[in-house]
């Protein structure tokens, strides 16, 4: 009888540990209240050669606001404005930094990759024109957040 319930318990084990494993919700997001706000579309597209593995947290203005993956985007409300769009190393000390105003109402596009030694979770964030950017966006999946 002990013994089956030991088995039990090992046989429930991975579920336990993925459940706790699982990415917690994002924080609510002021903006997105905020009628004057504007947009960030965050994206990376698939093509990347190196770090496909890597997906480093991206935060504006120190806040979590989603991950860089592979083949995915996702949009994130921010007030107008100047904000610091960061994107933290994940064994390296340092964060990639991009400097971004954001206007009532506009939609900008910020592409992530994973540059110089990705392997080491070397992320790059850069701002990226509407033009460039649309078919890149339009090549990849909505992130399901």
């Amino acid at each position: 009888m002990n013994r089956t319930k030991v088995l039990r318990a090992l046989a429930l084990l991975p579920l336990l540990i993925a459940a706790g494993c699982a990415m917690a919700p994002l924080p609510p997001n002021p903006a997105d209240q905020d009628p004057r706000a504007g947009t960030i579309v965050f994206y990376r597209p698939m093509y990347s050669l190196f770090g496909h593995g890597q997906r480093p947290e991206l935060l504006v203005d120190g806040l979590r606001v989603g991950k860089s993956v592979p083949g995915e985007w996702f949009a994130a409300k921010a007030a107008p404005g100047p904000h610091v769009v960061s994107a933290p190393s994940t064994m390296y000390s340092g964060v990639a930094t991009l400097d971004v105003v954001v206007r009532s109402g506009e939609k900008i596009y910020v592409r992530t990759s994973m540059g110089g030694p990705a392997w080491a979770g070397l992320a790059t964030v850069e701002l990226v024109d509407q033009v460039t950017a649309a078919p890149e966006v339009d090549k990849i999946i909505a992130a399901k957040r």
